[in-house]
């Protein structure tokens, strides 16, 4: 019953909720608007309507890319850049798919919408772009935090400029851009799980399995070790007593157990009873990946009690971050040091130009 009425309502949210027009065929709908959405923070609901009412039971491939890698900054999460979070077949429902997911990085999201058509075998694909803007309260702790080296380096520069206490500066100046760098490398370590650790020889794919009124629901991580910036292989299935697959509507969640957060949830629907899912774990720490099972057929099961959901839990692989990221980090943070200790020489060299002496006759 829980999960009927879950269904219900990522319907009625998709009904309701800021949408746009991708294409001609493909409509989507987003639970907040994308200028409102916080990245690595809130869950937005984004439902995909096929319009064409052949396609209203279609099959598409969906797949969510990740902004690309910027050009002169970076995000909190870099390997997660310019990579993918979703790459899957689902099946429509009405002419409609929703997940649900915590965008990661702020930058602009490409939503591709692949539509088979199982008349003429043809395919058709339509973009969609989903916009993310940076956390505003990030943006005001850069600023604050770019003011304070800027000041710094500027006050470094003023005692440089004059001569005095010229070896101390000098030092005071070493230290400040040795801690910058840190402050430019330790973030990005930290966003990526508490500590990036080497793949374990003995990791071996997971699975579980719980039964309940005669159906089990069997919910398969292929892939050993899910890692950051790389999809993971999600295998489920519902079957009877006798080992017969059961069609069903699968909901399917990852849950970030250190801050016990929903980062992704999506409804299945499967005819065949089964299904396959690849999505990325952009967070490396512990995550729970929990399925529920309802039978299309409500003989299987009455609906006062529903199938007993199954879960497993996986660590994923924290990843240093590049070179590059870092890299590129360290130089802005340099740069608005050099900058200030520049402004505070000219400031000082223009104190001290020497005044001409006017001689009386």
């Amino acid at each position: 019953m829980n999960m009927i009425i879950y269904v219900f309502f990522l319907y009625l949210t998709s009904t309701i909720t800021y949408g746009a027009e991708a294409g001609n065929k493909v409509t989507f709908a987003t639970s907040k608007p994308m200028t409102e959405v916080i990245p690595d923070s809130d869950l937005v609901t984004v439902t995909v309507q096929v319009n064409d009412p052949r396609s209203s039971e279609a099959k598409i491939h969906i797949e969510l890319a990740t902004p690309p890698t910027p050009t002169f900054t970076t995000t909190d999460f870099p390997y997660v850049e310019s990579s993918k979070l979703i790459s899957s077949d689902v099946q429509l429902l009405n002419g409609k798919y929703s997940f649900a997911t915590v965008f990661p990085i702020r930058g602009v999201y490409q939503l591709n919408v692949t539509i088979h058509d199982d008349l003429n075998s043809n395919s058709h694909t339509e973009v969609i772009t989903l916009k993310v803007p940076e956390n505003p309260e990030k943006v005001k702790n850069l600023a604050v935090f770019i003011a304070a080296l800027a000041t710094i380096g500027t006050i470094s520069g003023l005692v440089i400029g004059r001569g005095k206490q010229t070896a101390l500066a000098k030092y005071a100046t070493v230290l400040l851009i040795g801690v910058t760098m840190q402050i430019a490398a330790a973030p990005k370590a930290i966003a990526h799980g508490n500590e990036a650790h080497k793949p374990s020889l003995h990791a071996t794919p997971q699975a579980n399995s719980v039964s309940s009124n005669s159906l089990t629901t069997n919910l398969h991580l292929d892939t050993a070790e899910p890692r950051v910036g790389d999809l993971a292989d999600i295998r489920g299935s519902l079957t009877d007593t006798t080992g017969k697959l059961v069609p069903a509507i699968f909901t399917l969640k990852f849950v970030q157990l250190e801050h016990n957060q929903i980062v992704f949830e999506t409804s299945i629907p499967s005819r065949t009873g089964n299904f396959t899912w690849k999505g990325q774990f952009f967070d490396g720490s512990e995550h729970r990946v929990e399925l529920y099972a309802v039978p299309t057929n409500s003989d299987f099961v009455p609906q006062d009690q529903p199938l007993k959901p199954v879960s497993l839990v996986t660590a994923v692989l924290a990843r240093e971050p590049p070179i590059a990221a870092v890299a590129k980090s360290l130089i802005l943070l340099v740069g608005i040091v050099a900058v200030g200790l520049g402004l505070g020489i000219i400031l000082s060299s223009k104190s001290q130009t020497p005044q001409l002496k006017v001689e009386s006759h």
